[in-house]
């Protein structure tokens, strides 16, 4: 930190916000105080050593925590907010003699600097830093908006309130009617619209309450909402086309330009999709397998995925499809009941594209289980002084790499998308490797048997479904949970703090960059086994929430 540059302090900074302000402060090379109900530092002391106090607290407390701190705060300071109200707090600020201004960012702690991000400013006492906070949000990129705090709660009351109410009730309307949720009749509408719902959902119910609540001109807003609605219901009544299009034929005549704009961009948003069905969670509880259930696997025939689930399910119709996304597509759109595929290899790692459709689809993980992975030499030829190549995936080249160039040195290798295809048409002076299966499904003969360089070599695979399905012999003892983190210095160390306070054993963790494909930094999978204390999952993610902007769970391992 400069001599001359403030020393500022965050008041909640061990929350969402606080800590996206927190580590914005400090990428500008600022000096950073936090003080909350975690932390040694007390918010009075805080406010006697910042030259800047941020308040970063839910809007119930604000009030509170502004009368605690202005007493302790000096003439030469500057005292400002980041509630979603200007109004109720800036009366308070008032009785401070420091420098005081309002502030709410117009995004959440999972936005980065690209994405043009606006701030408010509602200017109450100016001073040196105001116009710091100016000059260092217009370099950063980050727009400034002027106005008054009257005005900035008038809009909220329909930007924030009104939005967020609309999606709770149709939220509300959708989870009552099951047969909606488990149908294949969508429309992109039905889509976007539930897509919107899911986002208001993922917000801090409190939050979301507080918006509503004490925004003072929300109430008339929510009054003209059920005025309109009542007169709709009317008209349906009656079914009165003439007075259904007059209702709304000015607003589509005034939006006609913003419509075809809108059209435009949301098709885009649908491809960004991957033209999967959103599919809601019902409230269903867990029900057993029917053994006319179908289920599918990463195909062809005489894979490791098809032995796997012929291990697993030998009684159900087993379906073969060409890739992972494939299988996750036909359950996500109710073609198939359950889907098999592989997650893990104890020696190649993570199979990431079977993480990465974990979040791209709303299914869950309903169980696991581990197949043994023994390597067979295949050939049509009668001995291996007669193999001059060797043909296969390249996971199972890599798996038996050792044994290759031991017991043919001179064979030259070459990878194929799939061994099973390869099978179907042998070449002479070919061998490949694969499974046992597949010499059986396709008539090879088998020189060497589990030629693997690892005994111990085994796959896990996951079960994934639309809903909770219970399958007998099936693991689901671990939890799997999917968490987005902002990259800062510490912040794994507070996430497994978490983790170490309730003695809750992790058995994975695997850290990815998002690669520019989502908002977040980056993403984490986490499994863990289940507590000793009992401690709830609720309660678990309310304190990884300071940390995780989102927290999805995937499903039991």
């Amino acid at each position: 930190m400069k001599n001359n540059q403030p020393l500022i302090g965050i008041i909640g900074g061990t929350g969402k916000m606080g800590q996206w302000f927190t580590q914005f402060f400090q990428d500008h090379e600022l000096l950073v105080l936090t003080a909350s109900r975690k932390t040694a530092l007390s918010i009075e002391s805080l406010a006697k050593k910042a030259n800047i106090i941020i308040v970063s607290v839910p809007i119930s407390e604000t009030q509170k925590t502004l009368k605690k701190i202005i007493p302790h705060i000096s003439k030469d300071k500057l005292l400002t907010d980041l509630t979603s109200f200007k109004v109720m707090p800036m009366e308070t600020m008032k009785e401070a003699e420091s420098g005081t201004l309002g502030m709410h960012p117009l995004f959440g702690p999972s936005a980065t600097l690209d994405q043009k991000l606006k701030i408010v400013f509602c200017k109450q006492k100016n001073n040196s830093h105001v116009t710091f906070l100016e000059d260092l949000f217009t370099k950063s990129g980050i727009e400034i908006i002027e106005i008054s705090a009257e005005e900035h709660d008038y809009q909220m009351a329909y930007i924030q309130a009104f939005t967020n109410a609309i999606n709770l009730l149709y939220a509300k309307i959708i989870f009552e009617h099951k047969n909606v949720l488990e149908n294949k009749l969508h429309t992109p509408i039905f889509t976007l619209q539930s897509l919107i719902m899911g986002r208001v959902l993922n917000q801090d119910i409190k939050l979301t309450s507080d918006l509503q609540l004490y925004n003072p001109y929300f109430l008339p807003v929510l009054e003209a909402f059920v005025t309109q609605a009542k007169k709709l219901e009317t008209i349906i009544e009656k079914e009165d086309e003439k007075a259904f299009v007059e209702m709304f034929s000015e607003e589509q005549a005034l939006t006609k330009n913003f419509a075809s704009f809108s059209t435009l961009q949301t098709n885009k948003l649908l491809l960004q999709v991957n033209n999967v069905t959103v599919t809601i969670p019902s409230k269903i509880s867990e029900i057993d397998l029917s053994k006319n259930a179908d289920v599918a696997y990463l195909g062809p025939e005489g894979t490791f995925s098809h032995l796997a689930v012929l291990t697993a399910m030998p009684h159900n119709t087993k379906v073969s499809y060409e890739t992972i996304y494939d299988i996750f597509n036909a359950v996500q759109n109710g073609d198939i009941k359950l889907g098999i595929i592989p997650a893990e290899n104890s020696i190649e790692g993570t199979v990431k594209e079977t993480l990465d459709y974990l979040i791209d689809f709303s299914l869950m993980v309903i169980g696991s289980f581990e197949l043994p992975i023994h390597q067979q030499f295949l050939s049509k030829e009668k001995n291996l002084t007669n193999i001059h190549t060797v043909a296969s995936h390249p996971q199972a080249l890599a798996q038996c790499r050792n044994w290759i160039k031991k017991h043919v040195p001179n064979a030259k290798t070459i990878s194929t998308s799939s061994t099973t295809n390869a099978l179907q048409n042998p070449q002479k002076g070919y061998a490949y490797i694969a499974s046992k299966l597949a010499a059986k499904q396709y008539h090879m003969s088998i020189l060497v048997k589990d030629i693997e360089d690892n005994p111990n070599n085994r796959t896990k695979f996951y079960i994934v479904a639309r809903k909770k399905i219970k399958i007998d012999g099936i693991s689901n003892n671990k939890t799997l949970i999917f968490a987005t983190v902002h990259n800062r210095v510490g912040i794994l160390r507070d996430i497994l703090n978490v983790f170490a306070t309730h003695q809750i054993n992790l058995t994975k963790l695997e850290s990815r960059p998002s690669g520019g494909k989502h908002v977040w930094d980056y993403h984490f999978f986490i499994e863990f086994e289940k507590n000793q204390k009992n401690v709830s999952l609720s309660q678990l993610f309310s304190e990884l929430k300071p940390y995780c902007p989102i927290i999805r769970t995937l499903g039991k391992t």
